[in-house]
């Protein structure tokens, strides 16, 4: 009987479609009438059933969050592919810059919504650093207290870099990074980040406030009034394609199992390109991964999470780290992934430094 029942669930299952051209009025059965956003696909996925595929047509761009709100089944996974010939469909977290005012000195400002603080900053296609100060050495610490202030003599008292962040090295492997709370003459105090404390000797920096911005390309985003600020110096902003990450995580799915993703292209997550918390039997495999401003697969720490498939996936440019599954996520299998560029911009990253597990049939790239 059981077999039976889980024939008849295979030969039931649907199949969408969704293109860029489509209409969300209609039905999404069919090449000729396929839904057209990830809105339309977020309200219709609690009735999804096992086998179920929705598949994207390559060559498309769908910019917005895919939320997995379903569960699929052992052998009979939900299924999130491509149709179709041609490059891999694109979910998409970035929206490129227009509409620039100059403020004057270099400087040029727009009006961007974003879901949280912009941490991926592209121009021309290059992973683009926020503005800091000093542009490119670090400042060395004096000395501390506890993990709430450091002093360095050669710091100016002005200016001042209340509400700032301070990028700090607390060891070998952990960069932290904190909002300033204070900056009094020589001393900085700021929220309590990591449980490190700082080290005499080591370095610092002071990023995200306009004032850093004096080089070409160094940014910094305003959270209350959602407006960003860009150095251009002598050019104009219009000579450059400037895009800037305004979508936390590309696909999320909290406690949704036995779930397939096959064949997709993500670029510009602010946060994460897939997020998972709490789920078995995910399958993620021969997808491209660029420009997280986070981590490319992010599996939170939290419930058990056995039996995670990360295969044949292409991840570049994540500001922090390209794979990072919790210890919940055991008996993970890992394999034939390539990860380059990871963690290599100091202070965009989420406080540990960039560490790579030597799994088998992996590579890893550092530049």
């Amino acid at each position: 009987m059981s077999q039976f029942l889980q024939l008849s669930s295979i030969a039931s299952a649907t199949t969408y479609y969704v293109s860029s051209t489509g209409d969300d009025t209609e039905d999404g059965l069919s090449l000729s009438t396929p839904w057209r956003t990830i809105t339309k696909v977020n309200s219709e996925f609690a009735s999804f059933l096992p086998g179920d595929r929705i598949l994207f047509k390559r060559g498309d761009l769908f910019t917005g969050t895919l939320n997995i709100s379903r569960s699929g089944s052992s052998g009979n996974h939900i299924i999130i592919s491509a149709y179709e010939t041609g490059e891999a469909p694109i979910i998409n977290g970035f929206n490129t810059i227009t509409g620039w005012t100059s403020e004057g000195s270099g400087i040029y400002s727009t009006s961007v919504l974003c879901e949280s603080r912009p941490n991926m900053v592209t121009i021309n296609g290059i992973n683009t650093p926020i503005g800091r100060y000093p542009d490119s050495t670090w400042l060395s610490i004096d000395s501390h207290f506890t993990n709430t202030s450091i002093t360095d003599e050669e710091l100016p008292a002005s200016p001042d870099w209340d509400g700032a962040e301070v990028v700090i090295r607390k060891n070998e492997w952990v960069i932290d990074r904190s909002i300033i709370t204070d900056h009094t003459n020589h001393t900085i105090t700021y929220k309590s980040g990591s449980i490190k404390d700082a080290i005499d000797g080591y370095g610092y920096f002071i990023q995200n406030d306009l004032k850093t911005l004096t080089t070409f390309g160094e940014w910094y985003y305003n959270s209350l009034t959602h407006v960003f600020y860009m150095y251009f110096g002598t050019t104009v902003p219009d000579e450059y394609v400037v895009n800037v990450s305004s979508i936390d995580d590309l696909i999320y799915f909290p406690e949704s199992n036995y779930i397939t993703i096959d064949g997709l292209s993500f670029i510009g997550a602010n946060k994460n390109a897939i997020h998972m918390i709490n789920n078995d039997y995910i399958t993620i495999q021969n997808c491209s991964i660029n420009f997280s401003g986070f981590d490319g697969i992010y599996g939170e720490v939290g419930g058990a999470s056995p039996y995670c498939v990360v295969s044949n996936n292409n991840i570049n440019h994540s500001n922090n780290t390209g794979i990072s599954l919790g210890l919940n996520f055991t008996n993970a299998k890992v394999t034939n992934n390539r990860v380059r560029n990871s963690g290599v911009i100091a202070g965009m990253g989420g406080g540990w430094v960039t560490c790579y597990s030597r799994l088998s049939g992996n590579t890893y790239t550092r530049r």
